[in-house]
């Protein structure tokens, strides 16, 4: 995995590379930092062409265009460049650091919450981006130069987001790709959902590609979901020439009439029956936004990003209380804490005061333990999610269910029968459930990561080998749209873990299993959401499950979820260094043997020969770390004897092919030694 921090480049003129914030097909960003005379600093984001193209001399030629465009453009919408240079041979262009996050992130936690983005900070969010726009497709160039400027990759990871609620695009001018280009590269499946028509039928693109562009992602912010679908880029550029999305029925009861027919004008298929310029669709926008009162300024955009979870505010003023007022703010305080409630009461869904841990340490006298009987049979709950949405009836054991995979947040409603909605927030239990950072999917993953990159099959057996080997503590995040894993490792060995896939959950693991029942699972879940012990500790304690078997199934747990990290064909990954989870684990293995357990389901027979193609009559040679990694590996008999033919120097089309003379699982387990020693890089390939 390649760090965020960079390592062998450490500066690039006069800028120090503090840590890398993205990588592209053509560029990287970094989040670097500038510094003057006298103490003088500041911080500033520094793209280059990636080093392996620095010498391409067309894509030079493109990334100097496109930085004399950007610098052209100076809008408060728009990212500002600040300096462009060429230092040993690169070229890199500076830019303003937006410190915040990208509108991609924004709709990931709006996708992982199952939940659309409100009208006012949508239209909000829209407006801004169309006025940047407007500003870019109005400018006028020095002299002759043609008047405008179009962007062509109007897309969610090309608008940026600040903590303070500014909204910025970037990124002008570099793409100007044929569909049979496109067709050709991967990984801008994500973003070809956001081309016009026009452009994907290799056309020139013009200001009202644009718009279409802009069309898509206010779509995509109201739906809460992406609006052209597809699992591959050809698929995803079929479904936009089929016109499956142009009903947008997904908005009819969520957006105003008028908020609809906006978007089906910018999603037209003609670039003539679309708005005439963005200056229109700002006009637009603002009527709208004051005629359905859902005007929204930088400051409420900021308190919506807060409380999405996607940014933190924060503040270096502290208030220091005189002594006058201190009794009257721990009188404050008191109140607060027993306003924070349980939403299952005994009786009824109302708010009941939670006993705090004194502050002076006097010891209490000891008063009856007041029991809280489990919920009766059939007691059901509804829950609401921002938006209206209403899930239900559900159980308790549902609704904790749907917090440990992301399927409702803190800020979702609970009504008991039919009571009245509260605040999840409000429960005690539930918020301790939510806080645990094993359970954090909404947290700002991309601003915490240390590194970052796409998900690449054939390449993440490397990454997590890597951990183990070098012994990292941190955390490791697997995105794929709604969809997320969260691995802790601790001096390598993978530890918790969370899923958004509920059917990786403990309880129903031990359903498939048969080991609990389902009413004894609802039973002990209820249990324990009030006194706070975990589903596996209270199954213990209560005599369902003994300590092995216990240990047994969260280790089946933590191997099933690394295979399916694995098995997940797009999305990014990220590693944030040193972070721990703060969870008692119990039945660990051995890093390496997990690792290799987990690796032997994700990858089959087929799969490992074809990743080994074209290396038939390739010999291996040795790495510096191969004999301490021949004894790390714990490796199969029929593994281990493949794995050490290769070492001796055989070819690995002999190796297979002797493997294959005795039997299938012995292809196999060549197969997969040698794909693990290349991984691992016990070996390097020596071509004849």
């Amino acid at each position: 995995m390649q760090s965020g921090s960079p390592r062998s480049l450490v500066r690039l003129g006069s800028y120090e590379l503090v840590r890398r914030i993205s990588s592209g097909r053509t560029a990287e960003v970094y989040e670097a930092r500038h510094a003057g005379p006298r103490g003088f600093a500041k911080r500033v984001a520094l793209k280059r062409v990636l080093p392996q193209l620095a010498q391409d001399a067309k894509l030079a030629r493109a990334f100097c265009a496109s930085a004399r465009v950007q610098a052209a453009l100076t809008h408060p919408n728009l990212v500002s460049v600040l300096d462009f240079g060429e230092a040993e041979g690169e070229l890199y262009l500076v830019m303003e650091y937006v410190d915040g996050v990208s509108l991609s992130d924004v709709l990931s936690a709006l996708m992982a919450r199952k939940r659309r983005m409100e009208l006012a900070p949508a239209l909000y969010l829209a407006r801004e981006v169309a006025a940047g726009l407007q500003h870019a497709h109005e400018h006028q160039g020095e002299a002759d130069a043609p008047r405008g400027v179009v962007h062509r990759d109007v897309s969610p990871s090309h608008v940026l987001l600040g903590r303070a609620g500014v909204v910025k695009l970037t990124d002008f001018g570099m793409r100007r790709a044929l569909v049979s280009e496109l067709r050709a590269v991967e990984e801008l499946r994500e973003k070809l959902g956001y081309v016009s028509p026009e452009q994907a039928q290799g056309r020139e693109a013009e200001p009202r590609s644009d718009l279409f562009s802009l069309g898509v992602v206010l779509a995509e912010m109201l739906l809460g979901a992406p609006l052209v679908v597809g699992t591959s880029a050809a698929q995803i550029l079929e479904n936009l020439q089929a016109r499956p999305w142009e009903g947008l029925a997904g908005l009819v009861g969520h957006a105003p009439p008028p908020v609809i027919a906006l978007v089906q004008k910018l999603l037209a298929r003609s670039p003539r029956n679309r708005p005439v310029s963005a200056a229109h669709v700002v006009a637009e926008l603002d009527r709208l936004a004051s005629a359905h009162t859902a005007r929204a300024s930088a400051h409420d955009f900021s308190l919506w990003l807060a409380d999405l979870g996607v940014v933190r505010l924060e503040s270096n003023v502290r208030l220091t209380p005189s002594h006058g007022d201190a009794a009257e703010l721990l009188a404050a305080e008191s109140t607060a804490r027993e306003e924070q409630a349980t939403l299952v009461d005994d009786d009824a869904l109302k708010p009941v005061a939670v006993a705090l841990p004194a502050v002076h340490l006097e010891v209490a006298p000891l008063a009856p333990t007041r029991t809280a009987p489990t919920s009766p049979p059939g007691l059901r709950y509804r829950l609401r999610r921002p938006g209206g949405e209403i899930v239900g009836p559900v159980s308790l054991a549902t609704v904790l269910a749907m917090l440990a995979t992301a399927r409702a947040g803190l800020d979702s409603e609970l009504a008991r029968d039919d009571g009245p909605f509260l605040r999840l927030s409000r429960a005690f239990e539930l918020t301790r459930l939510a806080s645990r950072p094993l359970y954090r999917f909404f947290e700002p993953i991309a601003l915490l990561a240390t590194e970052r990159q796409p998900v690449e099959r054939a390449s993440f057996p490397a990454h997590l080998l890597r951990i183990a080997r070098e012994r990292r503590t941190g955390l490791l995040v697997q995105r794929s749209g709604a969809e997320q894993r969260r691995i802790y490792f601790e001096q390598g060995t993978p530890l918790a873990s969370a899923s958004t896939d509920g059917s990786e959950l403990l309880g129903a693991q031990l359903l498939r299993r048969r080991l609990v029942g389902a009413a004894d699972l609802e039973r002990v879940l209820e249990s324990g959401y009030r006194s706070g012990c975990q589903l596996g500790e209270s199954l213990v304690r209560a005599g369902l499950l003994t300590e092995q078997a216990l240990a047994t199934c969260l280790s089946e747990q933590r191997v099933e979820r690394l295979a399916a990290l694995c098995h997940v064909p797009s999305g990014e990954l990220f590693f944030v260094e040193g972070a721990v989870s703060g969870e008692t684990c119990v039945g660990t293995e051995p890093a390496i043997a997990t690792l290799l357990e987990a690796l032997r389901r994700a990858y089959a027979a087929p799969e490992l020969l074809a990743l080994l193609g074209g290396l038939e009559r390739t010999a291996l040679r040795p790495s510096a770390s191969c004999a301490e990694l021949r004894r790390t590996l714990s490796f199969s008999a029929d593994e281990a004897y493949a794995f050490d033919l290769c070492l001796r120097g055989v070819k690995l089309g002999l190796v297979l092919r002797e493997a294959q003379v005795r039997g299938e699982s012995s292809l196999r387990a060549a197969g997969f030694a040698i794909f693990i020693g290349l991984s691992a890089g016990a070996f390097v390939a020596r071509p004849d």
